[in-house]
């Protein structure tokens, strides 16, 4: 991947404010993280070259495809997915100008994001019942139903509820990279009485949410898709404008995750009450999104594979 120099974001709307002796000195959890070049060096690739918003469409466009044919590596996985089953009632697609075109960039971004992440989750690597690859096919199933959600309830810049979902989980698998001793021992106590983020604290000094939201700031994301990093279990704590986004997550997180594809097996997740409230989700609807999410098999298939 590309190394980047393009400057970090800022403070994250409608987040609490940490102390400031917080943040000069994070956990050792967040320290090594935040210090792990490889996988950092990646992630700034993708908030600073593949996701900042750009306010026309055309220029949105073509400064995507001048980013994506940039980097051999995402550029052909992308054309190999684009040329797949998946898109077999499409017109086939020999260039990204034409998936561009023929798909949007929106759409063209969500899956280029995809491609450039993935490899943090290979090769597959398995912690009594925590899966590498587990964890990615959740986070892919999570983007897909989080977009369902905020389609159905026609929220602006689905594409946003995507990438947040794709990306909601990205400090499980840096907590499992970076400090593998301390990861294993909070494993190995699950599943107990607690959330996994209460145990995640008890264990590491932080959470998973907390740590992607900091790799989230550094890296410069967009602040909703960081919103949806650091709420996805605790959307009552976020007031901005964006926050029907970041309950899409919330609740495609929990759908997903009773549904058979969660982020650790064993791990206890929390009913959203407030954001199925905030939705207006009906009984019907989880019917519905469950039998949508088994027709979208294939394309969660195909983006697993990335």
């Amino acid at each position: 991947m590309q190394n980047t120099t393009r400057g970090v974001g800022g403070t994250l709307h409608g987040a609490e404010q940490r102390p400031a002796s917080a943040d000069s000195h994070p956990p050792d959890a967040i320290q090594r993280i935040l210090q792990y070049r490889p996988w950092m060096e990646r992630l700034r690739y993708v908030g600073t070259e593949l996701m900042p918003a750009m306010r026309d469409r055309a220029a949105d466009a073509e400064k995507l495809r001048t980013v994506i044919e940039q980097n051999d590596e995402v550029h052909a996985r992308l054309i190999i997915a684009f040329r797949s089953s998946v898109y077999r009632t499409k017109p086939e697609v020999s260039t990204l100008t034409d998936a561009i075109i023929q798909h949007g960039p929106a759409h063209v971004r969500c899956l280029a994001v995809s491609a450039a992440v993935s490899d943090l989750f290979r090769p597959d690597a398995a912690i009594g019942d925590y899966r590498r690859s587990h964890l990615w096919r959740h986070s892919v199933w999570v983007a897909t139903v989080a977009r369902m959600i905020a389609r159905r309830r026609k929220i602006l810049r689905p594409d946003r509820a995507f990438l947040g979902g794709l990306l909601h989980d990205i400090g499980i698998i840096l907590e499992e990279r970076c400090v593998p001793e301390k990861f294993a021992n909070m494993l190995a106590v699950l599943p107990g009485d607690k959330p996994l983020p209460d145990t995640e604290r008890e264990y590491l000094g932080t959470d998973h949410a907390e740590i992607g939201d900091r790799v989230a700031e550094t890296c410069a994301f967009p602040p909703t898709v960081r919103a949806a990093i650091r709420y996805h279990h605790s959307t009552e704590g976020y007031r901005e404008e964006d926050a029907a986004i970041i309950q899409c997550v919330e609740m495609a997180n929990v759908i997903c995750t009773l549904r058979g594809a969660a982020a650790i097996d064993n791990a206890r997740v929390a009913t959203p009450k407030g954001a199925a409230a905030a939705l207006n989700l009906r009984k019907q609807e989880f019917r519905e999104l469950a039998a949508d999410l088994g027709r979208k098999s294939a394309h969660c298939e195909m983006l697993s594979n990335l």
